[in-house]
């Protein structure tokens, strides 16, 4: 009863394969499936060419052929605002200020009992740009900003070496000329008031600091904020005395940095919704130092606030990041961002190109003849290059088993006949047998992959270039006349049979030559 199972199950087992290549052909009457060598999967090549020919909806054969087609018709239209390689120049080095060394002074920060506002000096503290060898804090309360400030993270990264904390004369005071000496960049955290821009702008002239920053919070209106600026580029004597940028935000709400956001120049007109916009407390730190450290943001003033993130502006920064730009970067390639043909945001050229990309699909927008010639000679080119780039892979990938299964099987039959080969080297075997073993891992490749008759042409025609050279490269070399390949005396094995070969007289082929 046994040994009737294993025979049963022995009949079984061989007969599997011809039931599953009958069970293809009976799904498959045309015989148009083709199978990606080694992985046992349909290739794309029998489908690849289907977006010449379709023209109505119902023309994709299959959920997948349907999804790859609204793939490759959205990669450049519907989802242009987010691919960073169509909006997104690619990231380069920026230029850091110079003088950003010595002492910082910070002022405005820790002034509430509940928040240290540590974040704004482990920037001075850790950013590339910066290079401070001192950090002074300036605030209302010395003892309990001392406190606040010695945590865990700044006893650990060095911070608390670098910092001193200086007791302001009155709560709510600006520092004075007499506590800048010495002093090399100033980070000012002030209400939005003209008259406290010209005290610090003063008090900075008068110090001799070098950079100056200042983050403005409250309402202010575009008026407001061009005064500002105008009181920061009279003391400075336009960036003669020192550098400084400006940056306005209407609220700080406590959040961490990272989100998106948006920035325009401070004097440009306000928006509908800049009356209750907010910036995120780490943010506005992370955007003022980041515009001490740059050389680009030398004398400018922006204002800045958190926007949705389909907003174009968010849509935008986003692409920034997705292309590699670190924060520095980012906020360069923000303030320096327009056309100078056109004078608008790269951003908006992808929404105004997607913008008519909808409505040519809607209809409210026609192409003209030429932009349907153009259209059709680009596509024309794509399809021929993406299906030359899929050939190519598929060669290659079969090229690759092919060699694999090759020298698999001279290695398995040079081992196992080692007892009859003679005084011949695994090197001369591989070279002797390797036309012939080719051969063969061709017919196994077919047999894999539905027979020679399901071999596509392409594999056929590189076949006709490719075996050649691989015998060439592989295969027995030609021997200069009176040369030995080696002498049976010289083996380890020593020489059985005694032609000039090597090979002992009574060895046999394993394919009987």
């Amino acid at each position: 009863m046994s040994m009737t199972r294993s025979t049963a199950a022995a009949l079984l087992f061989l007969s599997l394969p011809h039931a599953f290549h009958a069970f293809q052909r009976s799904n498959n009457p045309s015989g148009s499936i083709a199978v990606r060598p080694g992985r046992g999967r349909p290739s794309l090549l029998s489908r690849h060419m289907f977006f010449e020919k379709q023209t109505v909806d119902n023309r994709f054969g299959s959920e997948r052929e349907r999804k790859l087609f609204t793939l490759r018709v959205t990669k450049n239209h519907t989802d242009l605002m987010t691919d960073p390689t169509r909006i997104a120049p690619l990231p380069e080095p920026v230029a850091a200020r110079a003088g950003l060394t010595g002492t910082a002074f910070v002022s405005g920060f820790c002034e509430d009992p509940g928040r240290s506002d540590q974040f704004v000096f482990d920037l001075l503290h850790r950013g590339e740009a910066f290079a401070f060898d001192r950090i002074e804090c300036f605030c209302d309360d010395a003892v309990l900003t001392k406190k606040l400030m010695s945590s865990r993270s700044a006893r650990n990264s060095g911070l608390l070496d670098l910092l001193s904390i200086i007791q302001a004369p009155a709560p709510g005071a600006d520092p004075s000329a007499s506590h800048l000496y010495g002093v090399s960049t100033w980070v000012a955290r002030i209400p939005a008031s003209a008259d406290r821009v010209r005290n610090i702008a003063s008090a900075a002239e008068e110090g001799g600091v070098e950079n100056l920053a200042v983050l403005v919070e409250g309402a202010a209106t575009a008026e407001d904020l061009a005064d500002m600026e105008a009181a920061l580029a009279s003391a400075s004597e336009d960036g003669a005395l020192f550098d400084y940028s400006l940056m306005h935000a209407n609220c700080l709400v406590d959040g961490v940095e990272g989100g998106g956001y948006r920035i325009s120049n401070a004097t440009d007109a306000q928006e509908p919704d800049d009356a209750g916009s907010v910036v995120h407390r780490d943010e506005a730190c992370r955007l003022i130092t980041e515009l001490l450290s740059l050389d680009f943001s030398k004398g400018r003033a922006i204002k800045a606030k958190m926007v949705d993130v389909n907003d174009p502006g968010a849509i935008w920064l986003r692409a920034l990041r997705n292309r590699g730009y670190s924060r520095p970067q980012e906020l360069e390639a923000l303030l320096s961002s327009f056309n100078s043909m056109k004078s608008v945001a790269f951003y908006e050229f992808a929404r105004d190109d997607q913008a008519r990309y909808k409505g040519l699909i809607e209809g409210t927008i026609q192409l003209t003849p030429e932009e349907v010639a153009t259209r059709a000679a680009a596509a024309k080119r794509q399809r021929k290059k993406e299906y030359k780039e899929l050939v190519k892979r598929e060669v290659a990938e079969r090229q690759a088993e092919i060699l694999e299964i090759v020298f698999k099987k001279l290695k398995v039959v040079y081992e196992d006949s080692r007892y009859r080969r003679g005084a011949i080297t695994e090197e001369e075997w591989n070279k002797l047998y390797f036309a012939a073993f080719l051969d063969e891992a061709l017919f196994i490749w077919d047999t894999r992959n539905g027979g020679k008759s399901k071999r596509p042409v392409y594999h056929t025609e590189y076949d006709k270039t490719w075996v050649p050279q691989m015998v060439e490269k592989y295969g027995k070399p030609e021997r200069v006349e009176g040369e030995k390949m080696s002498s049976p005396s010289d083996s380890p094995a020593g020489g059985i049979g005694g032609d000039d070969s090597g090979i002992s007289s009574d060895f046999k082929s394993p394919f009987g030559m």
